[in-house]
């Protein structure tokens, strides 16, 4: 069985147990680091970057969009305009925009189904 810890502020682990005497006796520490032998699993959620995107201010109406995440065979999700969210592959292709401002976001999905908090966004 696996135990998964989430950690907001640090990606790097170390867990500490203090073993008792059952009775009163003796007692120790054990530090167990955590690894692929230790039984637990450190889930970190991916992180999402965008790695090429248009200009910020074009008259083109079509766009190319380019992510990533730091995690390996992660998948990911997109919107554009806070619309519906739907799963995409990088580069993301948008053909025939209308004028006027468009926000286009993504996010991963690690291997272990662990989200990226934050959609990442050309701007």
């Amino acid at each position: 069985m696996s135990t998964s810890i989430y950690g907001t502020s640090s990606f790097h682990w170390l867990i500490a147990v203090l073993l008792l005497g059952a009775c009163g006796g003796g007692g120790g520490s054990r530090v167990n680091e955590v690894g692929p032998d230790s039984g637990i699993v450190v889930d970190t959620p991916p992180q999402t970057s965008i790695s090429v995107a248009p200009a910020l201010i074009t008259k083109d109406t079509t766009a190319s969009i380019g992510f990533r995440s730091n995690q390996e065979n992660s998948t990911f999700e997109c919107r554009i305009d806070n619309g519906n969210i739907y799963s995409c592959n990088s580069p993301q292709e948008f053909d025939y925009l209308d004028d006027g401002l468009h926000r286009f976001e993504v996010r991963a999905t690690n291997v272990n189904g662990t989200i990226d908090a934050t959609w990442a966004s050309p701007r």
